[in-house]
């Protein structure tokens, strides 16, 4: 029996698996990327959040992004200039993460 934590880890180290699989993690082949992924429906928070990260991150700015996923956000810190660590407990994620990203952090 798996415990939350376990149940959650499982869902998201497969999902990124099966985009590992697929091949459609990077930023050139995504349809799209960040909160434009999101179904609009459900979009305003992520753009948000995404609002956010433009109007109070900097070049000058250390950021480091617990729970990082496969990158949905990090593109959009990325693109700040900061320097972004991305950290997630699922390795396979972090592998889309560095795909999609492509090392373009400083």
């Amino acid at each position: 029996m798996h415990n939350d934590k376990q149940t959650e880890y499982l869902r998201y180290d497969t999902r990124a698996q099966s985009l590992l699989t697929a091949g459609t993690f990077a930023v050139e082949t995504a349809p799209t990327f960040g909160s434009l992924a999101i179904p609009p429906i459900y979009r305003a928070p992520y753009s948000y959040y995404e609002q956010c990260i433009r109007r109070h991150i900097t070049q000058d700015y250390d950021v480091l992004e617990l729970g990082a996923g496969t990158g949905l956000h990090t593109y959009a810190l990325v693109q700040t200039g900061a320097r972004v660590v991305a950290s997630d407990i699922s390795s396979h994620s972090l592998e889309v993460l560095s795909k999609r990203i492509g090392g373009g952090g400083r």
